[in-house]
């Protein structure tokens, strides 16, 4: 029962970058890292229901393409459409390459900004995230057949770099936050709570969430242990370990699922509503709620347009590729 938890992360993320804060601190930045959380936990339920074994695994694929694919490029024709006008922004700043249309097309690119200024030109601002979840999607299919063991062992390597990352030895926002290697242990942990999702609620999170709050608190208390976005990952983890494991417990209910499939177009939708926002090139602040409606509004048109109706055509006329 994640729905109205998603709708809650994806409003953060966009108030995030419409300027507000927790005091200092990132609103955003625990909100992805729930939404890591939150992936892994329904992929694996996904896997485990519809795509086990080799044969599977381009169903798994062709499920989530056609889940994440056809708002991404609406968003993503959006985006152009508002550059075409003359819209001013960071993230459209500069004339666009061959390269740099393909790297909007094709997504995964988009993880890479901080190496390849792919920032300078992105339709979808937040798509980078979106990349580092399609490499997971294409990941996990094969460490589950690998076994346990293989993912223990991906698992522990990506929460090595994590730790080396959180600790200042390697750039903390890019290997603690963005990229695959230091972040798959977070969706792998995701994962892991379904498949404990039989054991009692303590267990599926406790020995992952207390490292994590004692990490925070001493984050807190010592402020020479802080790096950029270290305090906001640990908050996520702190926060999301033990909200997705409470919350998988719980029956789904038509209301929650209904608050959810707007989730994604909030999340998608906030930068193209931030760009046409009246006055804000003059340094004025949005109104929150007002702001909140109006993407809402966005989203539920996105959603109502051409999400809902290919989801209805995908249990028609799919069965080989089945949702959760």
């Amino acid at each position: 029962m994640f729905g109205l938890l998603r709708l809650l992360l994806a409003a953060a993320v966009a108030l995030a970058h419409a300027g507000y804060s927790l005091g200092p601190w990132h609103l955003g930045v625990p909100a992805v890292v729930g939404f890591y959380l939150i992936s892994g936990y329904v992929t694996a339920a996904l896997i485990d229901r519809y795509h086990q074994g080799r044969q599977q695994i381009g169903g798994f694929y062709a499920d989530r393409a056609l889940r994440l694919l056809p708002q991404y490029y609406g968003y993503a024709l959006l985006g152009v459409l508002l550059w075409v006008v003359g819209v001013r922004s960071s993230f459209l700043a500069v004339t666009p390459t061959g390269g740099d249309w393909l790297a909007n097309v094709f997504i995964v690119p988009l993880n890479y900004f901080m190496f390849t200024g792919q920032d300078r030109f992105t339709l979808v601002p937040p798509a980078w995230s979106l990349g580092a979840e399609i490499q997971f999607y294409l990941l996990l299919p094969w460490l589950t057949l690998a076994g346990q063991w293989a993912r223990r062992g991906f698992g522990t390597i990506s929460l090595a770099v994590f730790v080396l990352a959180q600790v200042g030895w390697l750039n903390t926002d890019t290997f603690g936050y963005r990229l695959l290697p230091g972040i798959l242990w977070i969706f792998l942990a995701g994962g892991m709570m379904y498949r404990q999702r039989e054991a009692s609620w303590w267990r599926a999170w406790l020995p992952a969430g207390l490292a994590a709050w004692v990490w925070l608190t001493a984050l807190l208390l010592w402020p020479g242990l802080r790096q950029p976005f270290n305090v906001e990952v640990a908050l996520g983890l702190s926060v999301g370990l033990p909200a997705v494991a409470a919350l998988a417990r719980l029956t789904p209910r038509r209301w929650d699922t209904a608050v959810g499939q707007l989730s994604y177009g909030v999340f998608l939708g906030h930068f193209a509503v931030l760009w046409l926002w009246p006055g804000l090139n003059s340094g004025e602040r949005v109104p929150p709620l007002a702001y909140l409606a109006v993407i809402m509004s966005l989203a539920a048109l996105s959603y109502a347009g051409w999400e809902r109706p290919l989801a209805q055509w995908r249990r028609l006329h799919c069965r080989a590729v089945r949702c959760c």
